[in-house]
């Protein structure tokens, strides 16, 4: 007993030694593990830090962006604001001494200063504008008017309202300059809709091509290629859908040209409509400016396989980028058109297309 007692005593200090030994293992990888995830917790802790900061910084970056640019955007407004000021100080200025230095009587001049003080208190630019040309242009002498209406256009105040009474004396000092600007398609805003009612508003419109002014100047003249019989080249402008026009189907590169006589424009946008045909639609086309210096049509705008029109009357606008000022203008087919809607009449050369009408801005080298 005595034997099996000593034997027990010494297993249970055996598996004390032995669990000694695991649990010192044992926590010696527990810290192990727990130095570990420390390392890796304050690693994970330490990039969102960073990220965090990255994030503050652009933020901060993003800030003082929008607040230089609001200030550059400001100070180029004060800047805008103290040029016109300027621009309106030196007009006053010069139209000022122009109106004394051409009148004889005092009485006279008083009258003339006293008007343009008057004009250049009031709240609209354009009134300014037609109360200079209207009441001071036509009433101080032919040297005065000369001078004045370098000093109008110098600063680029040149009427584009005027009524017809002063519209011819302006439009003998200086060119006149206008803006066409598009709105909608076959819309009111157009060069030819504004020669069509002989520069004034009016609401019955007249094809400009068919008549003539009370100086019996010409102002649009239309040349085309070969048209079919029963069609005038003065359809190629006309607003009204019921009229038609079409050049022959068997000459190439059929094209249709409009010339304003003593008007230049720089287009941004035209219009063009389809004829009353079921068919033979324009898919490839240019619109070209000619070039009376060096005598050769231009290209503005080309337009290949182009299917924007189909159907009868269809009307479409195109913006078009153009840095120069022309008088003269065509539609020059590249292609052959699409052929007859129900296919029985293939593709061939004829121009089917009206209502041509031309937006952006104009110079009028003297009253029309």
């Amino acid at each position: 007993a005595m034997t099996r007692l000593n034997e027990c005593k010494e297993s249970v200090a055996a598996l004390s030694a032995q669990y000694e030994t695991a649990q010192t293992d044992l926590l010696q990888r527990i810290h192990a593990w727990r130095t570990k995830i420390d390392a890796e917790f304050s690693g994970i802790v330490d990039v969102l830090e960073q990220r965090r900061m990255q994030a503050q910084q652009v933020l901060t970056e993003l800030q003082n962006e929008q607040t230089s640019q609001y200030v550059s955007k400001s100070a180029a407004l004060q800047n805008q604001q103290q040029c016109i000021e300027q621009g309106l100080d030196s007009c006053y200025d010069i139209i000022r001494d122009t109106a004394q230095s051409a009148l004889d009587s005092q009485q006279r001049k008083q009258q003339i200063i006293s008007l343009i003080d008057g004009v250049l208190n009031e709240a609209s630019p354009s009134s300014t504008h037609d109360l200079i040309a209207r009441d001071i242009a036509l009433d101080i002498n032919f040297d005065a008017k000369q001078e004045l209406s370098a000093a109008i256009q110098r600063f680029g105040v040149v009427s584009t309202t005027l009524p017809s009474s002063s519209m011819s004396t302006i439009a003998s000092m200086s060119a006149i300059h206008r803006t066409f600007q598009y709105s909608a398609d076959l819309d009111t805003n157009g060069l030819v809709y504004y020669l069509g009612t002989k520069h004034i508003d009016a609401d019955q419109w007249s094809n400009p091509c068919k008549y003539n002014h009370a100086d019996d100047a010409v102002i649009v003249r239309i040349e085309t290629s070969k048209l079919e019989k029963g069609n005038t080249a003065a359809q190629f402008i006309e607003r009204k859908p019921i009229k038609t026009f079409k050049t022959v189907k068997h000459e190439k590169n059929s094209f249709a040209a409009v010339e304003f006589i003593g008007i230049e424009m720089k287009p941004n946008y035209y219009t063009l409509r389809h004829s009353n045909t079921y068919g033979f639609y324009m898919r490839c086309w240019s619109l070209q400016g000619f070039n009376a210096t060096e005598d050769k049509w231009e290209s503005i705008e080309e337009h290949i396989d182009d299917r924007t029109f189909h159907g009868r009357k269809r009307v479409a606008s195109f913006a078009v980028e153009c840095e120069k000022f022309y008088s003269k203008f065509r539609i020059l087919m590249r292609k052959e058109n699409s052929g007859c809607d129900y296919g029985l009449i293939g593709p061939d050369w004829a121009l089917c297309c009206c209502g041509f009408e031309l937006y952006g801005d104009a110079i009028f080298a003297r009253q029309q």
